[in-house]
């Protein structure tokens, strides 16, 4: 039984004329009300038992952020680190394949350390990275040597009329002349990335501080193009061929790039208003791509000093992954392949009916444009996710099939990564359902016991009026909350302590 229904129980006993008294008045039957507005965090069952929820645990408490916000950086890191390297074919008959690279960030204020916990979370990445660079660096007089070399035999080869070794010269040159591996990228034209990409099929990764200012950049004069050929980038494993006046032709196997970074709320807010607007030029799916913003909640404060930052087992298998990930032929001799994973026959079923279940009843049921869109992309996100499970859960070793643990708990992320995007979209204009909710509630314009439909036919809340479904999503939220209680009437119980607190 209840503590409200104990409470109306012994009321009736001692005087049954109070028994009609609402039960909402009674005094200590609310919950505590919850904050409105950031998702709740990310319990640590979402990640795979061992080295990596060990180590997400550390960082998480030596910068007193959130589980959510390290556990995405970290994830994030790896799915860039695979990038086209590897895919998943999820479908028996269909050849489709997706690939885990993936494009994210963390919300954050200045001053929230959002820079600071996504260098902790790349780290064993950049470790990589550093010695990409020191080998790029070693085959770079190298590749002066060899280019010199055939710079030398391309003028002999004219003086002798030997135009069959000149087509081979060609080709040599070419190869000479590719930039060699790259991994982590922080800032690049749209032609030089291009010309890193062509010498890197298997994808690479744009770290940057603030993503709402590389995302405007592509937007400025001289930059045409420069957005459509991110929109490529996005899916990856897809071929891509750029031809300039004076650049000529450049033949991409893979275009394919995973962007990580941190953002103001203040400025994503402008740019998702900018581009989910109906009538906008910048409404082409873009901000949809954004699949794993986290806008963590504050956590307190608190005082570490230790230098457990690296743990040796996230390490060494962010190593073996690395390892077994096909790279291409540098001599271009053996065309670009990525390993392909397939699903076990228990891991197809149980994908197929969440597929469905996602797309004809998550996808289906939103009334938000901008929203139906970012889950729908959700399909290959989640196949990404669930491969790198299947990799942690191998300490980084390459799994021959991807199994049902590592798709429910991918699906889970999928499931949680929602809350985010809801967010997300919701710090445009005048915040989402729940936010605008709480603010009239606490502001006095909605009064205990207005009903839905009375909330929907004025204007308490202002313009525009929250839709039918909006409303619905809003006033569950502040339900699950403590902040109200909806009856079956539609009458809206107002919690006491609600008022004065904001949409917080």
């Amino acid at each position: 039984m209840s503590i409200l229904d104990q409470a109306m129980r012994d009321i009736a006993r001692t005087d049954t004329s109070v028994a009609r008294i609402d039960a909402q008045v009674v005094a200590d039957i609310w919950p505590a009300i919850q904050p409105i507005g950031d998702p709740p965090d990310m319990p640590l069952e979402m990640l795979p038992a061992g080295a990596m929820r060990e180590w997400v645990t550390t960082l998480a408490g030596q910068y007193s952020s959130q589980i959510c916000a390290v556990s995405a950086m970290s994830v994030l890191g790896l799915l860039g680190l695979i990038g086209s390297r590897a895919g998943v074919r999820p479908y028996h008959a269909q050849q489709i394949v997706f690939f885990p690279n993936a494009w994210g960030g963390l919300v954050g204020d200045p001053g929230s350390q959002k820079s600071a916990v996504i260098d902790a979370a790349l780290a064993p990445i950049r470790e990589i990275d550093r010695r990409v660079i020191d080998d790029r660096k070693a085959q770079r007089a190298h590749r002066a040597a060899e280019i010199a070399r055939i710079e030398a035999a391309e003028v002999k080869a004219k003086k002798a009329g030997n135009f069959g070794e000149l087509e081979e010269l060609f080709l040599a040159r070419e190869r000479a002349e590719q930039p060699g591996r790259y991994l982590l990228i922080q800032d690049a034209t749209m032609e030089a990335l291009a010309e890193i990409q062509r010498a890197n099929p298997g994808g690479v990764v744009l770290v940057r501080d603030e993503l709402a200012g590389m995302l405007r950049a592509a937007d400025r004069d001289g930059q045409q193009g420069a957005r459509e050929y991110l929109l490529e980038c996005w899916q990856g494993g897809r071929s891509y061929s750029q031809h300039r006046i004076k650049r000529g032709a450049i033949e991409i196997a893979s275009a394919t790039l995973s962007i990580i970074g941190g953002i103001q709320p203040a400025k994503l807010a402008s740019y998702v208003q900018e581009c989910t607007s109906p009538d906008s030029e910048k409404n082409d799916g873009l901000i949809q791509r954004l699949q794993v913003v986290v806008v963590p909640g504050e956590r307190r404060w608190e005082f570490k000093d230790t230098s457990s930052e690296q743990h040796p087992g996230v390490w060494s298998m962010v190593e073996r992954m690395d390892q077994w990930l096909p790279l291409p032929d540098p001599n271009e001799r053996v065309p670009w392949q990525p390993r392909i994973i397939q699903l076990s026959g228990g891991g197809y079923g149980w994908w197929a009916k969440w597929i469905e279940g996602w797309m004809r009843g998550t996808v289906a049921r939103e009334s938000n444009p901008a929203l139906k869109g970012h889950w729908s992309k959700y399909r290959s996100l989640m196949l990404g996710i669930a491969l790198v499970f299947a990799i942690v859960r191998r300490n980084g070793g390459a799994p021959r099939e991807i199994d049902t643990p590592d798709l429910r708990m991918a699906a889970e992320w999928c499931e949680y990564l929602s809350l985010h995007a809801r967010r997300m979209y919701g710090l445009a204009g005048r915040g989402g359902p729940a936010e605008r909710l709480a603010a009239g509630i606490a502001g006095g314009k909605i009064r205990d016991r207005t009903t839905v439909r009375e909330i929907q036919r004025s204007d308490a809340l202002g313009r525009p009026r929250l839709t039918a479904a909006d409303l619905r999503a809003g006033l569950a939220d502040l339900e699950e909350s403590g902040w109200v209680r909806v009856g079956e009437g539609g009458e809206v119980r107002i919690n006491p302590a609600a008022a004065g607190r904001g949409g917080e």
